[in-house]
Order: C-alpha cells, then sequence, then structure tokens
C-alpha cells in the first residue's frame, strides 16, 4: 500500500494536503466518538502496527503493521507486513507481505478497522523464532522508567511533523532519548495524538507504539509509529544553575 512502501522505502515522509491552522490534540474517545454511519461516506485509512519480538542480542525489534484502506461504501483494501527494525531507527530495514486484506463493500452495515491485534496470527513460527523475546506490558521491577515526550512541530504553510523523545529513569539515574521527528507531514489543524502502547523487552529496553491522527473524525485518518526507547540512546541530564549576571 501507498503510504507503508513510502515507510519501508527508507524515509519517504507521509503527507496530507492541509487547511491552515495550528497544532491540536485530542484523547482517544474524542477520535472515536463521532464514526461514521451506514449510508455516509464511509472512506478511513489506517496504519497500525505492533511488536511481537526482539532477536536474542536485543539489536533489532519485529513489528507486525497492517496499512488498511476503507472506501466510501465501506470495502476494505489493504496488506499486513512484517517490518524488522534495529533498535533506535525510525526506518525498517526489512518489509516482508504477509497477508492481504480484503471486505466487501457493506454501506449499510459497514465493519469497523480491525486493529493490528488481530492479525498477530500472521507472524508464523518461523518468524517468531528468528525474533524471539516477546514483549512485557507490564514493567518488571527493577526496570527502568520510560515517559514519552511527543510534541507536534509546525513546518509551515499549515503543515506539521510529530517528534518524540524519551525521559528515561534508571537506577536513581535520569536520561533524555532526543526527540527525533516521525515520518508523518499533515494538517496543523487536524493532527492530534490519540493513544500509544509501552512494551519492555528488558530493563533497560522498551518500545512505544504511538499514534496520531490527521484526518476528520468521521473518516479516520491515522498512523501508529514505533519508537525504541533505549537507555544506551539516553543522554545524561545535567542541570546548571546560573546566578545573576556579573556572578
Amino acid at each position: 500500500m501507498r503510504l507503508l512502501s513510502a515507510w519501508a522505502a527508507a524515509g519517504l515522509v507521509f503527507s496530507a494536503v492541509p487547511p491552515a491552522g495550528r497544532a491540536g490534540k485530542s484523547s482517544t474517545s474524542e477520535v472515536r466518538a463521532d464514526v461514521a454511519q451506514p449510508g455516509e461516506d464511509l472512506s478511513a485509512h489506517r496504519i497500525d502496527s505492533e511488536v511481537f519480538g526482539w532477536s536474542a542480542d536485543f539489536k533489532e525489534v519485529g513489528v507486525v503493521a497492517s496499512d488498511v484502506t476503507r472506501g466510501r461504501l465501506g470495502e476494505h483494501r489493504g496488506e499486513v507486513f512484517m517490518l524488522i527494525f534495529d533498535v533506535g531507527s525510525l526506518t525498517p530495514k526489512q518489509n516482508v507481505q504477509v497477508h492481504f486484506l480484503t471486505q466487501a463493500a457493506l454501506p449499510h452495515d459497514p465493519i469497523p478497522l480491525d486493529p493490528i491485534s488481530s492479525w498477530l496470527w500472521t507472524i508464523d513460527h518461523m518468524y517468531k523464532k528468528m525474533w524471539p523475546k516477546r514483549p512485557s506490558k507490564k514493567r518488571a521491577p527493577g526496570a527502568m522508567a520510560v515517559t514519552p515526550l511527543w510534541e507536534i512541530g509546525e513546518l509551515g504553510e499549515g503543515l506539521c511533523q510529530p517528534q518524540l523523545g524519551f525521559a528515561l529513569e534508571w537506577k536513581k539515574e535520569k536520561r533524555y532519548q532526543p526527540h527525533q521527528p516521525l515520518a508523518l507531514r499533515a494538517s496543523c489543524e487536524r493532527m492530534r495524538y490519540t493513544d500509544h502502547r509501552l512494551y519492555w523487552a528488558k530493563k533497560d529496553l522498551a518500545a512505544l507504539m504511538i499514534r496520531f491522527d490527521h484526518g476528520a473524525p468521521r473518516n479516520e485518518q491515522s498512523v501508529r509509529f514505533v519508537v525504541s526507547a533505549a537507555w544506551e540512546l539516553g543522554r545524561p541530564v545535567r542541570l546548571l544553575l546560573r546566578g545573576p549576571r556579573g556572578k
């Protein structure tokens, strides 16, 4: 599909034609409360992603991702992929198509877009053996604390781009993992953070799956990115206190 293929092709940025405006944000409930109804324009587009494992040496992270478009009459067309990232990279180095998604048009009884959790079964045993370290949704005792720091930066001409960094704390030390721009440029007026999921690989490594929406609430347009949070990628936090000038 167009957007995920661009992502996998190393760094092309998703783009949408925007009206002018400023960056906004909303909660998950605000985005999902006002959905398209039967008989309306049911068009939507979702790129979703979920970590399924890390390599034995924790250098690579395996992700299952879907790129699905719903047409005006409710038909679904899309694909499911396995993506492999080096820890710390935002560009997948492997992109394997594992499943096609189709659904007939049902304008009077539209079927919602499936969450990516519905397609975890497409990652077969062979792939799971290659990336065998399973994610944990619960922070283990003694594991680093991870706080995502997201912002939506304005690029001009009504376009905005999300950026993501992390505040990390482990063994009574604090670090900052610098913000990185995510591969989405869209309307400042419509772009909003929606939700995120945080999973741990080990005590000093985690992954965040963060979603940004950039369409009208009735016609979802969303992308969920996977970003590694790693202690080794963080920078020590140092506070410098200055007195009045000349002292």
